[in-house]
């Protein structure tokens, strides 16, 4: 399991200093991308690394369990992503119902990194389950 700020910082390298001050990253929900934000000046947009700007689309794929964790009053989520779109991803929640969740839906979490947690990949599951059931070779 890994958090979204995990994966920005492993896959896109993101840094202490792309989070800003609050621990947030830039959300556009137009463009459909995270990137850094500046500790110096959060209100001001400026030219970023474009190897740090990511699709929405990008950080989900098919199969993958996501915990999307309230603020506030607001519930923590469950989902399974079903697949993904340009506008937001078709998931099957908890209680096995399946909907479209636009990308504005999980604004807080996109924007608060660490509020978007990640299950494991199914493939790699399912090796971890394999492995765990078969005993341990010998090399010769």
């Amino acid at each position: 399991m890994s958090t979204l700020k995990d994966v920005l910082v492993r896959r896109y390298g993101y840094g202490p200093h792309d989070f800003g001050s609050a621990g947030l990253v830039r959300l556009d929900l137009e463009e459909g991308t995270l990137s850094p934000v500046p500790l110096r000046d959060i209100f001001t947009p400026t030219q970023g690394e474009p190897a740090k700007v990511v699709h929405l689309a990008d950080l989900f794929r098919s199969g993958q369990e996501v915990t999307l964790t309230g603020i506030g009053r607001a519930p923590t989520r469950r989902f399974a992503v079903t697949s993904v779109m340009a506008d937001g991803l078709e998931v099957r929640t908890a209680e096995g119902r399946a909907e479209h969740m636009p990308w504005s839906a999980l604004r807080h979490g996109l924007m608060r990194p660490e509020l978007l947690v990640f299950g494991p990949e199914p493939d790699v599951a399912k090796k971890v389950a394999k492995s765990l059931c078969t005993s341990p070779r010998l090399a010769l």
